[in-house]
């Protein structure tokens, strides 16, 4: 988005007012006037003097509210990314009993249904 910026110059001295919007310059210089120069008549139209002006590119609000939820959000990224990477020291022991090295996870080895399922015949099979 492109800012105009205005810069006035007093018609009786060499003073000029910082680059603001043009009414606020307007208003500068008539405060000038008024403190340094009260016996200048000043028109309705503007006091004397010069008027400067240059164009500026200035980023919206909005734009820098986004690019800092960005830049925000990237860091918390990488912070959650790093925790969440496995390490040496994380690692739980192997259990004792079974020789789990899941830490009591999943274990691919299957249950053993031999134990005290067979009954008088003899099968051996899962529980219903």
């Amino acid at each position: 988005m492109y800012v105009f910026e205005f810069k006035r110059y007093c018609g009786e001295c060499g003073y000029m007012t910082r680059w603001a919007t043009e009414s606020e310059a307007v208003a500068a210089l008539y405060a000038h006037y008024g403190e340094r120069h009260p016996y200048v008549r000043l028109s309705p139209y503007g006091p004397p003097g010069m008027l400067t002006w240059r164009r500026r590119y200035r980023m919206p609000l909005q734009a820098w509210i986004a690019a800092f939820l960005v830049f925000a959000g990237l860091i918390i990224a990488v912070a959650i990314g790093a925790a969440n990477q496995p390490s040496d020291q994380n690692t739980p022991a192997p259990c004792a009993t079974c020789g789990d090295n899941n830490g009591g996870g999943y274990s691919p080895t299957p249950p053993n249904y031999d134990s005290g399922f067979g009954g008088a015949s003899g099968f051996n099979a899962p529980p219903p």
